[in-house]
């Protein structure tokens, strides 16, 4: 890490945000019934950098799976 200088060390992390999925409690009327289903696993992958100072801004990118 000696070779270089301290602004060009960059920070990355990623975080999963899952788009398409149905809330854990639903409400309904006492007659009906409710039964359980899957989740759904569709998420997009964002990862997110920033450098020592927080003075580099880069965008962010989404990585999803091919259909």
């Amino acid at each position: 890490m000696s070779e270089y200088a301290v602004k060009d060390i960059l920070n990355a992390t990623e975080c999963a945000l899952f788009f398409n999925i149905l809330p854990e409690k639903i409400y309904t009327l006492r007659a009906e019934s409710c039964k359980g289903s899957k989740e759904n696993k569709e998420r997009l992958t964002i990862p997110v950098y920033a450098d020592v100072f927080g003075s580099e801004k880069f965008p962010l990118l989404t990585v999803g799976e091919p259909k």
